[in-house]
Order: C-alpha cells, then structure tokens, then sequence
C-alpha cells in the first residue's frame, strides 16, 4: 500500500520506513502518535481530528470496521470467530439489555469483554485477546472486562439498574453514578450476594481491606443489593470498624446501596 496520504496527514512519519506501516494499529489512549523500536506504529484515534479520523475512515475502512474493531492487524484471522460468538443470543441478549443504559464507549468495550468471555468458555486461548482490549481501552477496558467474564453485568449490574428504575424520580444519571462506582474501583469492591452469610460477608471485607492496606490503596467499595443483604453489611461493618478505623460514606437509591470505606491509616 502506497502511504504517502497518511505522511502528508503526519509529516513526522516521514522518517520511518515502511516496516513501521505494515504494524499499524489504532489505539484509544495514549499519546496521538507512537512508534517503538520494534517497528510498531500506533495511532490513538480519539485524539485525530476530524478531518484526519475522515480520510484515516476512507483509506481503511477495513481496520476500523465496526464488528472487529477489538482485533489488531495481525488478529485479523480471527475475526469470522468473532462475528459468530457475538452473534449468539446470549451475548446480543447483554448488549441490547445495556445499550443506551451505559456510555457508548463502553458499549464497545463490553462487546470486546463478551468475545473474550465467550473464547474462554470454549476453552479459547484468551491472553493475547485481553492485551489487546487493555491496550486499545486501558484501564476502564481491563476493569470492564473482569466485570464481565466474572458474570457483574448479568449478575449484579442489570439487577441494581432494575431495583433503581423502579424508583420514583429516577434518571439515567443516578444510575451511571452507581455504574461508574462499580466500575473505576472495580479491583477494591465487594460485591455482596443473597447467598453470602455474615461470617463470608465480614470475611470477604477483611481480606479486602487488608490487601488494600498492603498496597497502600486507601479505599474500599461494598456493594449490596435487597433490603436483607443492606442490613448485614450494615452490621458486619458495624463489627469490624471496633477493630479498624475508617470513615464511611454511604450511597442508597432504594435497595441498592455502595458504601465506601476510606481507612484513616492506610500503613
């Protein structure tokens, strides 16, 4: 391929030889334009103007083609797997649950998450996939991802949005507050299930906490849903902060509460 346009787009790429041009790539973080010393060229087409995303759009259209958008060049194989697994009813079943629920952006990510979900269940390799997903999304992307191969989005987000909807005066706002908890603190939450007793549920936190403290993260999210499951994190916090000191602030729209344990000394 002649890549004289996308020189005259970024005449910095002047000096790199054609090698670069065979491992190009789009990102959606990072710097505008990078290139390593393993020849590798990627473009983070958030930060293209439109002009530069327009003729980028028309030169490839195949590499940004909707569908495959997850897959690097050189994943390209895969991408009729792709388009069948996320065919199946079970993942459309997900992503027109929660399209115009959850930002658009992470729509995008979410599909990714279910391709890498569905792989892995068929005993897939799935490493290079989740790389790939972490390198085009960053951390948003790798934290969306866990949510949904550990079963959150069906088990626990689309729960709290339907506890939530059913509210009077409830917006879309109130939910992406709650949504955007789950996902930025991802890693430091618990997530509180009918099935977990008190001794699980105390347990569960301690072992959070203290992994937190360990890394020096000052945090931690519990997440509950149902009248029955709110009464014994109430308690069980109740019991542990004898023991530990930490501030708490608690976040409740009907049945479904986060509270967020900020510990005093973290050390």
């Amino acid at each position: 391929m002649n890549w004289d346009w996308l020189i005259k787009l970024f005449p910095k790429l002047k000096k790199l030889n054609l090698e670069f041009f065979k491992n190009l790539t789009f990102i959606h973080i990072g710097p505008k334009i990078k290139y390593t010393d393993k020849r590798s060229l990627k473009i983070n087409f958030n930060k293209l103007s439109p002009k530069e995303k327009k003729t980028i759009s028309n030169k490839l259209p195949k590499l940004l083609e909707s569908g495959v958008d997850i897959l690097e060049e050189k994943f390209k194989e895969t991408a009729d797997d792709y388009k069948e697994k996320i065919q199946s009813a079970s993942n459309q079943k997900v992503l027109e649950y929660f399209k115009g629920k959850i930002p658009d952006n992470d729509i995008s990510i979410l599909k990714a998450s279910l391709y890498l979900k569905s792989v892995f269940e068929s005993d897939g390799e799935t490493k290079l996939i989740k790389s790939n997903i972490v390198n085009r999304y960053g951390v948003r992307g790798r934290h969306i991802c866990n949510l949904c191969t550990a079963g959150y989005f069906e088990t626990w987000i689309r729960p709290a949005y339907e506890e939530m909807s059913q509210l009077s005066g409830f917006t879309l706002g109130k939910f992406l507050k709650v949504y955007e908890e789950i996902v930025e603190f991802y890693p430091f939450a618990l997530f509180v299930h009918g099935r977990m007793s008190e001794r699980e549920i105390k347990q569960s936190i301690e072992e959070k906490i203290k992994i937190a403290k360990k890394y020096g993260i000052k945090t931690l999210n519990i997440h509950g849903i149902g009248s029955s499951n709110l009464k014994k994190i109430r308690k069980v916090i109740d019991e542990i902060e004898i023991e530990d000191k930490f501030d708490r602030r608690v976040e409740k729209e009907g049945n479904v509460i986060v509270i967020k344990l900020t510990f005093k000394n973290s050390s």
